[in-house]
């Protein structure tokens, strides 16, 4: 699998020059320049503008590449939203975690902030909610995740470690409890996976009080497996956070880097995961079964890696610091700097298999989702506004969440279009 590759239009000598005016090496047009004649300087003159044309070639082919790569990404319309109505409770959304849609064309909403499930019909009318803040069978506090299948909704929840499932229409099922899986958090979600295993998702975790510390700053995936019964960890993902401590002291806060979390993860059914490493761009697909997981498909994300520079800490400390004016005289040390800014902190499987692959922070006005086909096509690139989240994906509709002028959340629906590779 790879990414398809912009041909690069000719650039004409007066283009390369203005670069090279502009700041790229010289040594070459110099070294002409003061040509005294000898074979030596001639081959030294020759070896010298070759290499200054290949550098500077390289940059403009990057720079014409991006243009050219986000000029040719598909841009999906908007085609339905829900929730700038604010004259009915109905439409009034706390915080959005998740939208999903059923094969009917229902859109069901996890608000977190309420917390409940609300349904809409294909058109946005409202039609029903379920669940509601508690500890009781039909109740959840943190949900965080929605899983939906063709006849059933299940919501998870993070501090009470619970699965709990209701028919399409609302009615409950079942609620099933996960505490015995050896994760070391207070809290984590669980989904049940082919074979009876169990994939277990810790979040970053950073505590202060009573004389003892405790901090990882990564996204643990973990799978427990049934034959042989141990839990392994597949992957460890570095979230967009830095430590400020005192010196030889206990840690005061962590604080927003602004790079990206360093990865993601996706799941599709109950036997597929893929795992995103955002520090160099590789994607691995996985089977899971009862005995383990195993590596299936892998690829890479045609993206430049960009380091972490020096000058990006200063900018990151300076940052962290205005957030947290309450330290401005204290004197604290920055630490657990990655080493890349991220290429990708997103990821979701379609309801046809294909895995998109979304940027921690869109630039400007978009930002470029790299989709993987289920098949042997080659990946492409769909532009989705950076105010968007996007949650999922079914036929040639995305579904996810934005908010308004007036910071209200609000539910938005895209539609591909008709001659898009998702057909």
């Amino acid at each position: 699998m790879r990414i398809n590759q912009v041909t690069l239009p000719k650039a004409g000598g007066q283009r390369l020059h203005e670069y090279a005016r502009n700041g790229f090496p010289l040594e070459g047009y110099r070294c002409w320049k003061n040509y005294t004649g000898s074979r030596k300087r001639i081959s030294k003159c020759l070896l010298s503008a070759i290499a200054s044309f290949v550098l500077v070639l390289s940059l403009l082919t990057a720079r014409i590449d991006a243009q050219e790569a986000a000029r040719l990404a598909i841009r999906p319309k908007l085609e339905l939203e829900i929730g700038r109505d604010l004259d009915s409770d109905d439409f009034f959304f706390e915080r959005i975690v998740r939208v999903a849609s059923s094969g009917d064309g229902r859109i069901f909403v996890l608000d977190a902030g309420a917390p409940d499930l609300k349904v809409f019909g294909p058109a946005g009318k409202y039609l029903t909610a379920f669940g509601r803040a508690g500890a009781g069978p039909r109740e959840f506090t943190h949900p965080a995740d929605l899983l939906l299948s063709d006849s059933s909704v299940s919501v998870t929840d993070v501090m009470q470690r619970r699965l709990t499932t209701y028919t399409l229409e609302g009615k409950h099922i079942e609620t099933r409890r996960f505490d015995n899986t050896g994760a070391d958090r207070p809290g984590y979600i669980v989904y049940e996976m082919r074979g009876g295993s169990v994939l277990i998702v810790t979040g970053p975790i950073v505590t202060n009080g009573g004389g003892s510390v405790f901090h990882d700053l990564y996204t643990s995936v973990l799978l427990k497996t049934v034959r042989p019964p141990k839990l392994d960890t597949l992957v460890r993902i570095r979230a967009d956070l830095a430590l400020y401590r005192r010196p030889g002291a206990w840690i005061a806060n962590a604080s927003t880097m602004g790079v990206g979390d360093g990865g993601a993860w996706a799941l599709l059914g109950d036997s597929m995961l893929a795992l995103v490493n955002g520090h160099t761009g590789m994607v691995r697909w996985m089977s899971v079964a009862a005995n383990g997981a195993r590596v299936q498909r892998s690829a890479k994300l045609s993206r430049k890696l960009r380091p972490v520079t020096r000058q990006d800490v200063v900018t990151m400390k300076r940052q962290s610091r205005a957030e947290m004016p309450y330290y401005k005289n204290v004197a604290l040390e920055f630490s657990e700097i990655p080493t890349h800014w991220s290429v990708a902190s997103r990821a979701l499987f379609a309801d046809n298999g294909s895995l998109w692959i979304g940027p921690p922070y869109p630039t400007g006005s978009t930002g470029q989702w790299t989709v993987f086909p289920s098949g042997n096509a080659n990946a492409f690139s769909v532009s989705l506004p950076s105010a968007f989240t996007l949650s999922s994906v079914r036929g040639e509709r995305l579904y996810g969440h934005a908010k308004s002028e007036d910071e209200t959340p609000i539910v938005q629906v895209y539609a591909m279009p008709s001659r898009s590779r998702l057909r």
